[in-house]
This record gives C-alpha cells, sequence and structure tokens, in this order.
C-alpha cells in the first residue's frame, strides 16, 4: 500500500490527480490489495487512466519511467538498513550498522 502511495503523489505532484481523487484512487486500491485481487495493480492504472484523462499506455510510460522504483520499493529491496550486519572472513562476532543491531545480533 506504500507503493500505492508513493504512486499516487506522484501523479499529485505533476498535477494529474486531485486529493479527491487521491482519496478515491486509494481506497480502491487497498480494497483490492486485501481482497488479495491478483490485479490490484492493473485496476489502479487503469483507475489513474480513468481520473486523469490520460491514456493507460501514457500512465504505464509515466509510471515506468517517472515513478517506477519508489522509496517504498527501494525499502523492500533493502530492508531496514539498521538491521543490517556484515560479518568478516573469519566468523567473528560480526560488524553491525548500528547499536541497534548489535545488540539484535547477540541474541
Amino acid at each position: 500500500m506504500a507503493y500505492i502511495t508513493d504512486l499516487l503523489r506522484f501523479f499529485m505532484r505533476r498535477g494529474r490527480l486531485s486529493e479527491q481523487q487521491y482519496r478515491e484512487t486509494h481506497t480502491q486500491a487497498n480494497v483490492s490489495i486485501n481482497l488479495l485481487k491478483s490485479d490490484w495493480f492493473e485496476e489502479v492504472l487503469a483507475a489513474l487512466s480513468s481520473k486523469t484523462g490520460i491514456s493507460e499506455p501514457e500512465v504505464r510510460e509515466l509510471w515506468r519511467n517517472d515513478c517506477y522504483f519508489t522509496s517504498a520499493l527501494q525499502y523492500v529491496h533493502l530492508g531496514n538498513p539498521e538491521n543490517i550486519i556484515n560479518a568478516n572472513d573469519t566468523h567473528d562476532e560480526p560488524e553491525t550498522s548500528s547499536p541497534t543491531a548489535r545488540s539484535m545480533a547477540r541474541q
């Protein structure tokens, strides 16, 4: 759902989506996601096309070119940086990125 928030905010920043359209589309997306619909993302792109007056191929192109790798997707790929543990080759106590991660590594 965070990814949808990023996507919809992108269209809002571009002046293509009003606050009301944002809320409607976000609610529709949340319902589709929670119903475990396999085509929830296609529904979002279709809704964006309908609400913005931009063709679906153009919406898809804007998404791919300008907002595909959002902060939400980056977080999914990288995870919690504060929990990343780096172990050295000798398998001694791991080096960590923060005090929190160090305490977690000892557990």
